[in-house]
């Protein structure tokens, strides 16, 4: 049981999934209730006003590594926040992910890095600059600039310092504690001030399947609305599970051997797909392709009365481990919907029916 204070619905019936030819008899269903986000949030600068404990849900073990790094005109926020073993797992990462900073030589300059191996970009969004998914672990590292206010540099960084720390419920520290708890990384262009805590932190209660109100990062009160989640059968034997962020639904399918599959929903300003294909081919050892080539490999569809882009790529067969990825992108509005199952090749092509009965049973809110 779980508490949330969202509106419910109830998942639709399964639509048909006649556009697709060949498919198998589709699964048994299991209904859940979803809850709807209301709130639009900015998570890793503007914060509630609201003390922690006010915000909802229960206050888990949590860490956070988080840098900035100032600039002419701005101040680049770096964080990457989430379950103590997980963020820990990825210090040394997020550590040289700092240290490879350099601008640009525009105007305005802009960041450039190394990407560590096992995370990947996604587009930017609302005050988000970059996003970086780590693979295999349900967190997420952001990039966030700012303009600098005027005054003492030592106050402004002693300020974020503490905004962080009271993420964590953890006490302020004065100017002469400042060294104590954070580290300078000197960078060709500039310096990075590095910090890293554990405390605790709240949940919205939410299952992991379900974007909550408090679980909107990335956009800013006066950009994009996200969508609201919409109604969807979910094929027996599909678990729930964690997914990033950013995910709205998501779930894993085990197979023999410790094999499995983790089917991800998610919404996200509209990007181009050459670019994406490009980054999901990337990811299991298969090499970029031009628009013309991506033109001949997709396949279109229409869910609910929107248009969506099919795509199945499978590792080529020397790679270890083998896998596959079958992603649907539906275009709704500004945002669009990334449908996407990622595991091993052999039960990826087992459960593809299953994924696009579950794909096809999408029923997105309509205009009022």
């Amino acid at each position: 049981m779980f508490v949330c204070h969202t509106k419910f619905f109830r998942v639709g019936a399964l639509l048909s999934i006649a556009w697709l030819p060949g498919c198998a008899p589709r699964a048994q269903v299991s209904t859940y209730n979803v809850p709807k986000p209301d709130q639009v949030f900015e998570s890793n600068h503007v914060e509630s006003s609201a003390p922690l404990e006010q915000q909802g849900g229960e206050l888990v073990a949590q860490r956070m590594l988080a840098a900035m790094i100032t600039e002419e005109t701005k101040t680049w926020f770096f964080k990457l926040m989430g379950q103590n073993d997980v963020v820990a797992g990825q210090a040394q990462a997020f550590r040289d992910w700092i240290s490879s900073v350099q601008f640009t030589d525009g105007a305005p300059p802009e960041p450039e890095w190394v990407t560590p191996p096992g995370w990947s970009q996604l587009p930017a969004s609302g005050m988000r600059f970059a996003t970086m998914a780590i693979d295999g672990a349900a967190v997420e590292a952001t990039v966030i600039p700012l303009p600098t206010p005027p005054g003492d540099a030592d106050e402004y960084v002693l300020s974020n310092v503490n905004r962080w720390r009271e993420q964590l419920q953890l006490d302020e520290i004065g100017a002469n504690e400042l060294a104590e708890h954070t580290e300078i990384i000197e960078l060709p262009d500039a310096k990075a001030v590095l910090a890293e805590f554990s405390g605790q932190a709240p949940t919205d209660g939410r299952p992991p399947f379900a974007g909550g109100g408090l679980a909107r990062p990335g956009q800013a009160n006066d950009g994009p609305r996200p969508q609201a989640v919409p109604d969807f059968d979910v094929p027996d034997g599909w678990a729930p599970t964690a997914g990033s962020a950013i995910s709205k639904a998501a779930f894993i399918v085990d197979g023999n051997n410790g094999t499995s599959v983790v089917i991800t929903a998610t919404d996200l300003p509209a990007s181009d797909l050459l670019s994406n294909v490009n980054r999901w081919r990337s990811q299991i050892q298969l090499d970029t392709i031009d628009a013309a080539q991506l033109e001949a490999d997709v396949q279109t569809l229409d869910v609910d009365g929107h248009p969506g882009k099919f795509v199945e790529l499978v590792a080529p067969e020397t790679a270890s481990p083998r896998e596959s990825i079958l992603a649907v992108v539906i275009n709704v509005g500004e945002f669009s919907w990334f449908i996407k199952l990622r595991g091993d090749s052999e039960l990826a092509e087992m459960q593809k029916q299953h994924f696009l009965g579950f794909v096809a049973s999408f029923k997105f809110a309509r205009a009022r």
